[in-house]
């Protein structure tokens, strides 16, 4: 027997309870997601889909959690949800390229900037100067493009 996190939903409002179960991790996730859309308002069903992402984006792919925050109703949800599967998910291994790939599917340049200023920080050190600039001029505020173009060593 297995103990696994269960999403159950009491009266439209998601709660975790632990589980004896046999059921694989993609299907607690799809179990979860399609309770989220049994509910009426978008706030939420997005709720609800936040919390399962949460529970389960340590188990999913980049591409895959990617995919699923796509889905969110708010923008707001899916921004947050982004830099989760981008930046939260251990031991998930991105190198650069694909750290300013995913940064740059972000919707709102604030945000797409934010998340490219975490890429950098985080590849800094494995980065050529050459790459870093050719990074730097893909952030989308004209002043992060001036600052991250300074900071390429």
């Amino acid at each position: 027997m297995i103990f696994r996190m269960l999403c159950v939903f009491i009266i439209g409002n998601p709660i975790l309870v632990k589980a004896v179960t046999k059921t694989s991790s993609d299907q607690m996730l799809n179990l979860c997601l399609t309770g989220a859309l049994d509910l009426r308002s978008p706030l939420a069903r997005d709720r609800a889909r936040e919390n399962c992402l949460r529970i389960h984006h340590k188990k999913l792919s980049i591409t895959q959690c990617m995919a699923l925050a796509k889905d969110f109703e708010y923008s707001n949800f899916t921004e947050e949800m982004k830099a989760l599967c981008l930046f939260e998910t251990s031991p998930r291994k991105i190198d650069a390229k694909s750290c300013f790939y995913w940064a740059n599917q972000f919707e709102y340049a604030e945000t797409s900037d934010n998340a490219k200023w975490e890429c950098f920080q985080r590849f800094d050190q494995q980065m050529s100067r050459s790459v870093c600039l050719q990074e730097a001029q893909t952030m989308r505020l004209p002043t992060h493009a001036i600052r991250a173009r300074l900071a390429c060593r």
